[in-house]
């Protein structure tokens, strides 16, 4: 019996003496979880407001902002221009491409590229159908990655436009080998079920 007394009055002296000693690390936050839109989209995992200042994931708000992050040692944030156009026919003579009915169309993604100031490794664009399924891919590797401001048209997109709904095309880039690609734009196309 002694010697659980013992024991318990040890365990206690050991807890509170670890508790006592986490006060001097540790302070106690009080903070407030908030839905975060962007677009009037929200952002995954939100924000907290932490004594009247709003704090979010950068992460979270990657993608959602096209934003390009660099957080090997310290965390930089890139925020280029990208002008993302649609266009059919060939290279010289360009006319716009939107909504379409349904159907098999050719078309090409322009992009004008201004401020890339980090370095990226590839240009990704992708065709989603209304469904989430990437139904055309390219990925080009970057030779000369040093440009600030730049063009970029893809190869020819064939797409057979098979259902009603809206597409995403998407322009996207990864700043090495290693990373993601991060989405820097993207166009809508609405393909209308065309009447018989």
């Amino acid at each position: 019996m002694r010697t659980r007394v013992v024991a318990i009055i040890l365990s206690a002296g050991v807890l509170l003496g670890g508790s006592v000693a986490a006060q001097d690390v540790w302070q106690t936050i009080k903070a407030k979880k908030v839905r975060v839109d962007v677009n009037r989209t929200a952002v995954d995992d939100g924000g907290y407001v932490i004594d009247g200042k709003t704090y979010v994931l950068l992460d979270a708000l990657q993608e959602s902002s096209h934003l390009l992050v660099d957080d090997a040692d310290d965390v930089q944030v890139f925020d280029p221009d990208v002008h993302l156009f649609l266009f059919s026919g060939n290279r010289t003579v360009m006319r716009p491409f939107g909504n379409v009915f349904t159907g098999k169309y050719e078309f090409f993604a322009f992009a004008q590229i201004e401020r890339m100031r980090t370095p990226i490794a590839a240009i990704r664009t992708t065709v989603v159908d209304p469904n989430g399924t990437a139904v055309e891919t390219q990925t080009v590797k970057v030779v000369d990655a040093s440009k600030e401001d730049f063009w970029y048209t893809s190869n020819a997109m064939r797409i057979d436009f098979k259902q009603a709904g809206t597409y995403l095309v998407r322009f996207s880039v990864k700043q090495s080998e290693e990373s993601d690609f991060v989405v820097l734009a993207e166009r809508k196309i609405t393909a209308i079920k065309k009447e018989q």
